[in-house]
């Protein structure tokens, strides 16, 4: 079973559940929202496999089920064997919070757990793929089957086959066409369009999807960890793929050198026999371990340990694999053709005496000259799409780069000439220097097209406003405009911005709706069960 918000969780179960078909076993794979389709308490073995949504809550399609598990009417489940997979962001409090509740609700059930809980960061592939061969190990030996292949032996790594075409495992080298800043001179954000050729590729995609983006590490960062390091740079390693290639080379295009992992401090630590590292390992220092690597990079811990020296073959082994980053696009190909556009925020602040870059937004920003090319790929989206009928109305709640897939709905809508209204609420800290796509939202709005647009400026006046501030004031239409089928659609930070909407949302629909607060929730509820509220968060 998976839940999922952005298809990250359920393409992981549906490839677990192809490997486990093809070692001899029936594996359905079932979406949580259809938990009502399966009775767990007369299956044997399940593997739960989900993300988290902003501060520990389950992903929409699985709140249901969840609700359901904390509820009086939970079944026992003293015949079920269970084992979960949590996706999350350790720069979120709660970390994994879904999936750690999964695990504690299948015990307090009377589950048993067959295999480990296995809880992964941003960069999930290794931590995955431990806990596959985890699982696999163990269902070997509860539930041996005559199959056609083997069981990987637990820690070796499978060979999965490049699929045909351009995807995550084989991105397209997409050219760089336009970049420029969406932010006036003066503005404390540094936000960028950038429009990017798929001519040749064969990749198409749909207005709510995102682009996978394979970024490259900088290389002065690069260069200053191999000092620190003790290599030159032009040893010989192999990259997490096993193409050879020279260390300096694997640094920049191919494995993580920001985030601190557990791995590389544990090994770390007993290189630098410091004690205080060992003990941020240990399972009860999680929120301490969380709270120590915010603002730290690897190359702080040699600054701070400068005895501590690697040779390239085992600096690689401990480094974790350069992930893609994945960006809402914010363009439709019916019209833009062959093109596929972004809308990035910059990334740069400090952090412990030193200058800290985002990874991929400053490789877009700064190392991509127009022209050169970065790979690619495209995750569809399962969750987060216009309404299919094009008269029905939408109401688009998108502050900052939250924008981006709204200017792709509104380019959709038309290019197939949809007549159902449109009402985009917008926020940023300036209206002069911060209004990203402003000639042409304001085009839409004065064709009328765009029927309503309200604009949040939280820092052109002494009262701070924002997107949640306008939804209250206008609480009364907006009532109207969900009575007559509106699409609620929410983009933009799950920390705060998406929590305030939402409650914003129940406030207004309990008050212009005479509903309590239970019955207001209900109708919420309701709405995400019909695809009308939807959410892109992150």
């Amino acid at each position: 079973m998976f839940g999922s918000q952005s298809g990250t969780a359920e393409e992981l179960a549906k490839n677990f559940g192809r490997k486990l078909a093809a070692l001899g076993y029936e594996a359905p794979v079932v979406d949580m929202a259809k938990f009502r389709e399966v009775d767990l308490t007369r299956e044997k073995y399940l593997l739960a496999v989900s993300s988290t949504w902003g501060e520990g809550e389950p992903p929409d399609n699985a709140v249901d089920f969840w609700n359901h598990l904390e509820s009086a009417e939970a079944p026992r489940l003293e015949n079920l064997s269970f084992s979960v997979l949590g996706l999350g962001d350790t720069d979120y409090k709660i970390f994994c919070g879904m999936g750690k509740n999964l695990d504690r609700r299948f015990e307090e059930l009377g589950a048993r757990r067959f295999a480990p809980r296995t809880d992964c960061p941003l960069e999930f592939e290794e931590p995955a793929q431990a806990w596959w061969s985890s699982v696999t190990g163990a269902l070997h030996q509860l539930a041996p089957v005559q199959v056609p292949g083997t069981v990987a032996a637990a820690g070796e790594k499978e060979e999965e086959e490049v699929p045909a075409g351009y995807s995550k495992k084989n991105p397209f080298p997409a050219s760089l066409l336009v970049q420029k800043r969406l932010c006036g001179p003066g503005s404390p954000k540094d936000t960028r369009h950038l429009e990017f050729s798929l001519a040749g590729s064969g990749l198409s995609y749909e207005v709510g999807d995102s682009l996978g983006l394979v970024p490259r590490n900088d290389p002065a960062l690069v260069e200053e960890l191999l000092q620190c390091v003790g290599c030159s740079g032009e040893e010989s390693v192999l990259t997490p793929e096993n193409r050879e290639t020279s260390l300096r080379a694997a640094l920049i295009g191919s494995y993580s050198i920001t985030g601190i992992s557990r791995k590389f401090l544990k090994d770390f630590a007993d290189r630098a026999k410091d004690f205080y590292l060992k003990h941020l390992l240990l399972p009860e220092m999680n929120k301490d371990f969380q709270a120590w690597c915010e603002g730290r990079e690897i190359v702080d811990l040699f600054l701070a340990f400068p005895q501590v020296k690697y040779a390239a073959e085992e600096l690689v082994a401990v480094l974790g694999k350069l992930n893609p980053r994945l960006y809402s696009i914010s363009s439709s190909l019916k019209k833009h053709p062959d093109q596929v556009h972004l809308t990035v925020a910059r990334v740069e602040y400090e952090s412990r005496g030193r200058r800290r870059l985002g990874v991929a937004s400053t490789f877009l920003a700064d190392r991509l000259p127009d022209g050169d090319t970065a790979g690619v790929f495209v995750q569809a989206a399962k969750g987060f799409k216009p309404p299919t009928d094009p008269a029905v109305p939408m109401i688009m709640v998108g502050p900052g780069t939250g924008i981006a897939p709204f200017r792709a709905f509104l380019e959709e809508r038309e290019a197939v000439g949809a007549t159902g209204r449109n009402w985009l609420f917008f926020g940023n800290p300036h209206r002069a220097l911060d209004y990203f796509y402003e000639d042409e939202f304001e085009a839409y709005h004065a064709s009328g097209f765009l029927t309503r647009l309200d604009l949040a400026w939280s820092r052109d006046q002494g009262e701070k406003v924002y997107v949640q501030h306008l939804l209250a004031r206008q609480g009364r239409d907006i009532w109207a405009w969900l009575e007559e089928g509106a699409h609620f659609y929410v983009c933009g930070d799950a920390s705060k911005m998406a929590k305030d909407v939402d409650d914003a949302l129940h406030e207004l629909i309990a008050t212009h709706g005479g509903m309590s607060t239970d019955d207001a929730a209900n109708y919420v509820k309701q709405m995400k069960k019909d695809k009308r509220y939807q959410r892109d968060v992150y």
